[in-house]
């Protein structure tokens, strides 16, 4: 145990000037009352400065503005990171910068200059040399560690339409009804009991099974369609 350091409890207030760090089993999700939600993967580092700047000293840190007006700026070894209106994340790798972009838009200030980053597309900064720009999917294995570590909504009250909704923004997909029997199902279905624990495409899976809808997944979308009405 390092005594610099002391366990965080789930519902902790944290306050600027916090340092945080996860292990090599642990990840952590932070929600602000004004602000961006945070995740923190694995082995990571986060200090917060100020509520509107935090430093990533290493390991991963996916954003979700969640449509507040405020931006964040992210200090990282290799440059800054704005944004305004977006989800995305930054990867800290051998001392090179990965920034993925969902959706939105992220400005990147490093030495070697100023460089935008839209949804679909990852920008790696390296140590030595120009920056590099990929196409990335919003959605599959790169950010199967931000769903992992989602919180979850409660079920009491909440429909399956709004779930549906959870789990889209969740997994970088889009809904789509087969037909409008599926749609006004989904909407009328109320759910009761809880997913705490799952990631959102179990959820999806756990929760489908006891409605009279199915589902299946095509690249970026769920689609939805009558049991039995499936190709």
């Amino acid at each position: 145990n390092d005594p610099d350091w002391s366990p965080l409890a789930e519902g902790a207030v944290l306050h600027a000037g916090d340092r945080l760090r996860t292990g090599a089993t642990g990840r952590m999700a932070l929600e602000a009352a004004d602000g961006p939600a945070l995740r923190l993967d694995r082995d990571t580092q986060l200090d917060l400065s100020d509520p509107t700047r935090v430093a990533l000293a290493r390991g991963a840190l996916y954003v979700d503005s969640r449509d507040r007006a405020r931006a964040l700026v992210v200090e990282t070894p290799r440059g800054e990171v704005t944004h305004l209106g977006t989800r995305y994340q930054l990867r800290l790798d051998g001392g090179d910068l990965r920034v993925a972009v969902r959706d939105g838009r992220v400005q990147v200030a490093a030495t070697r200059g100023r460089q935008s980053v839209g949804g679909g597309e990852m920008l790696r900064v390296p140590v030595a040399g120009e920056p590099e720009r990929a196409a990335l999917a919003p959605y599959g294995d790169d950010w199967a560690w931000v769903e992992a570590v989602a919180p979850t909504p409660s079920l009491d009250g909440l429909s399956l339409d709004a779930l549906l909704g959870w789990v889209a923004h969740e997994t970088g997909r889009r809904i789509r009804y087969e037909t409008d029997g599926a749609a006004r199902a989904a909407q009328a279905t109320m759910l009761h009991g809880s997913i705490a624990g799952l990631a959102p495409l179990q959820a999806l899976e756990a929760v489908v099974a006891t409605t009279r809808l199915d589902y299946r997944i095509i690249a970026d979308q769920i689609v939805l369609s009558d049991a039995g009405t499936a190709p």
